[in-house]
């Protein structure tokens, strides 16, 4: 039988970490004949983890090799950008709360460990409406980083949705007149400028229906309108003038 030391080996290129054993199987040629399973025998060592590993062919019996040799391979570290992100909705609605996602990662159909494989770094605001980002820092096995990102909408709100307590009736000025209405959302104030915004109509003279049109903003959207008195102003004696 034919040693098989001196045999022509192909070396295995460098493979990514995928957290399962890596296989590969070097081509094994005597002159220029492949030598096939029936020939030959594959084992692996050391063949999961990021590092140097190894694949030992071994010559079969009743064949015409014998021994074996080792070829040595690298299991690299797995770049971030090539992770498969899911479990991420990519929209959701303003409620008052933190709303913090948990994305799941898998590496090549495996699902990888949150604080053994990868970190997450969050935007620092997951309560109000706006962008959230999460960054995914490969560790251990994996290197490089991934960004993704979702948002919070802003919640609509409708004339149905919110208390307007009612304005007292105002009395004439002869100016515009602008009284601001306190305005409630699930039992707390909404604040003016930051919540809402004001205009006015038809709010100089006497009337019945004054108006002010309130547009939400900032963490809600939508709008709403609450109308008002204008009384007649009593004539009083400072407004006599020439006697």
């Amino acid at each position: 039988m034919l040693s098989i030391l001196p045999l022509n080996l192909s070396a295995p290129a460098p493979i990514a970490y995928t957290g399962t054993a890596h296989t590969p199987k070097p081509e094994v040629k005597f002159n220029s004949t492949v030598l096939t399973e029936d020939i030959i025998t594959y084992f692996w060592e050391d063949n999961i983890e990021f590092g140097r590993a190894s694949v030992i062919i071994s010559a079969n019996e009743n064949t015409n090799f014998k021994g074996s040799v080792t070829r040595y391979f690298e299991i690299g570290l797995t770049d971030m950008g090539d992770i498969e992100v899911s479990g991420i909705i990519s929209s959701l609605v303003y409620n008052g709360s933190e709303q913090k996602q948990l994305p799941t990662l898998t590496s090549d159909g495996v699902e990888m460990i949150l604080d053994t494989d990868y970190t997450l770094t969050y935007s620092d605001d997951l309560v109000n409406a706006g962008t959230i980002t999460i960054t995914i820092r490969g560790i251990n096995n994996y290197s490089g980083m991934k960004v993704i990102e979702y948002t919070i909408t802003p919640l609509i709100l409708t004339q149905a949705s919110v208390v307007i307590e009612d304005i007292e009736s105002q009395v004439f000025t002869g100016g515009a007149i602008t009284p601001i209405p306190v305005i409630k959302y699930s039992n707390q104030n909404l604040i003016l400028s930051q919540d809402y915004t004001l205009s006015y109509s038809n709010n100089t003279n006497v009337t019945n229906s004054a108006t002010i049109s309130i547009s939400f903003t900032g963490n809600f959207a939508g709008s709403a309108t609450k109308t008002f008195n204008i009384s007649p102003k009593a004539i009083a004696l400072d407004m006599v003038t020439g006697l």
